[in-house]
């Protein structure tokens, strides 16, 4: 019989992948770091609420790149790492991407980009080199601060900004440190630095720039209690909530 995906991961984003089979079931699983629940919602001055099974998996991310990586590989897929995309230009059947990067003197990657400089430099030294990359599709992952999006934007600022910033830290009770908050505000909208300036919440000349204070906050599968611990508790089944680490992590954005 195929095996049972564990029933939690049809809520994670690693399910997409078993769903377009890039992972089985077994594989999608194998990711899963660590469960935790219940979870919370809560907004400041109002009522909490708990839910189950909703955003509480931790996934290796490593594992998950690596496994994919190598199936992707295996496909004939290429990987270029330590290149710099240089530009990009837009043909009606598709686009070419110049990447340029540095490689030892009459190493593969020079050769391979016809870079005549190499020749006659000393062992060791390291040369600049360019190829053109080709492709139907080109999809940019570059965040607000790409190039193309820049470019896309004609220089016009972007209406408003997600700040986040975040930190983890060991230390805690694996026993207590079992949930985790999805979304939670323990403050009303304020001013930027109006509470620290003040004490006290919004003001008058603030009014147009006004910032909401998120948090997030999750046990992380770093402070797992052992490993071994965590492959006896795998392989035993154990239900949500019985995963124990004494680490956290905590996000917090606007």
């Amino acid at each position: 019989m195929p095996h049972k995906p564990h029933p939690v991961l049809f809520l994670h984003p690693a399910y997409v992948a078993l769903q377009l089979g890039l992972l089985s079931d077994v594989e999608a699983e194998s990711v899963i770091a660590l469960e935790f629940n219940p979870v919370r919602v809560g907004f400041h001055g109002g009522d909490d609420v708990w839910t189950r099974d909703v955003l509480n998996l931790g996934v290796q991310p490593d594992k998950l790149i690596a496994m994919t990586r190598s199936k992707f590989e295996a496909l004939g897929g290429k990987i270029y790492e330590t290149v710099n995309l240089s530009g990009v230009e837009v043909y009606p059947d598709g686009v070419a991407l110049v990447i340029t990067g540095q490689t030892a003197a009459g190493g593969g990657a020079a050769a391979a980009a016809g870079n005549a400089a190499a020749g006659g430099l000393p062992s060791g030294a390291r040369v600049q080199y360019a190829t053109t990359i080709t492709s139907g599709l080109l999809l940019d992952c570059m965040g607000h601060a790409s190039p193309v999006v820049r470019q896309l934007r004609w220089g016009q600022k972007p209406d408003g900004v997600c700040l986040v910033v975040g930190g983890c830290a060991r230390g805690f009770d694996p026993n207590s440190n079992t949930t985790a908050d999805i979304i939670y505000t323990n403050t009303d909208m304020q001013a930027p630095g109006a509470a620290a300036a003040a004490g006290q919440h919004g003001s008058s000349a603030g009014q147009q720039q006004q910032l909401q204070y998120f948090w997030e906050a999750f046990p992380a599968a770093d402070g797992f209690i052992g490993q071994q611990q965590q492959q006896q508790q795998h392989k035993a089944g154990k239900s949500s909530g019985e995963w124990r680490s004494d680490a956290r992590t905590t996000y917090m954005f606007t």
